[in-house]
């Protein structure tokens, strides 16, 4: 006799739980989680007001991550800060790479669709999705990036620029080696330095440029120097150039007393700078190099 003749059809009746499907249950477990991400995009986001060290973390992950949007790049500092190459399931299954037993995954909003509201605006409709780290997969295998010269960097950054640069003017006596003027809508260079401190002090003044042409068609607030200063950091740490220490000291107070929503208005401004001149600088020739992963 098998054991499934020993056993009696009630017990086995009783043993067996059945869970029906709930829609309703499913939509109020995605609800709540969609709902605590953005709990937690919002402490994030207040703790940059209260700590440099987190505001530089979260500039860190704008610089490996461009892709992705400033409310996402909350949420990766908040739930993996040390990552360093990002991709969903499917993507790293396409590149033969497996997500390890028990890894958790990093959840990021992406854009599901729009729609009409009932005053005839068009509202987002976003969802949660689940990537993962490299150091969550096995077997790794992702080439590491060429090493760039800095003067190549250099040049192409000044290719970028959307306004005039004049070279070489020594008649006044400002410290700094680059200063944009909005009045000329041009960008001059004071006095020599090295390719690094030109990089930084340059990719600051043309982001500045490109923060006015944004501020003169939406009305963002008057933040362009310290937007600036965070472009130029976050591109500096993009293209392997070590930044000023400037951030670390202090933020600037008006900074200070910003609620969640004018933080994520910040950095989608610092976003803004740093990526209309990075992809103007990919442009080069000698910088070009294979799109990355795509995300929201």
């Amino acid at each position: 006799m098998t054991l499934l003749d020993q056993m009696n059809k009630s017990d086995i009746k009783e043993n067996l739980k059945y869970e029906p499907y709930s829609f309703v249950e499913w939509r109020e477990k995605r609800d709540a989680e969609k709902n605590e991400m953005v709990r937690l995009s919002e402490d994030t986001a207040l703790q940059c007001t209260e700590d440099p060290g987190v505001l530089k973390s979260v500039l860190d992950q704008m610089a490996k991550f461009p892709q992705y949007s400033a409310g996402n790049i909350l949420l990766i500092q908040a739930q993996k800060p040390d990552a360093t190459y990002l991709a969903d399931y499917s993507t790293w299954k396409d590149k033969g790479m497996f997500i390890r037993k028990g890894e958790r995954g990093i959840n990021v909003f992406t854009l599901k669709g729009e729609y009409k509201k009932e005053d005839g605006t068009v509202g987002r409709c976003f969802s949660l999705k689940k990537i993962f780290d490299i150091s969550q997969v096995q077997n790794q295998n992702m080439k590491a990036e060429v090493d760039r010269d800095v003067s190549d960097t250099l040049g192409a950054l000044i290719r970028s620029s959307p306004c005039l640069i004049q070279l070489e003017r020594n008649d006044c006596d400002d410290p700094l080696r680059a200063r944009y003027c909005s009045s000329d809508k041009e960008i001059t260079i004071n006095r020599a330095g090295t390719p690094e401190e030109l990089f930084r002090e340059m990719s600051r003044e043309i982001s500045l440029a490109y923060l006015e042409r944004l501020d003169s068609q939406e009305d963002l607030g008057n933040d362009s120097g310290f937007t600036a200063e965070c472009s130029s950091y976050v591109l500096c740490k993009r293209y392997g150039i070590a930044p000023g220490p400037e951030l670390v000291k202090a933020l600037p107070v008006h900074f200070t007393q910003y609620k969640e929503k004018e933080v994520k208005g910040f950095l989608t401004r610092v976003r803004y700078a740093s990526g209309v001149i990075t992809n103007e600088m990919e442009k080069c020739p000698v910088l070009g190099k294979e799109k990355e992963i795509e995300a929201v």
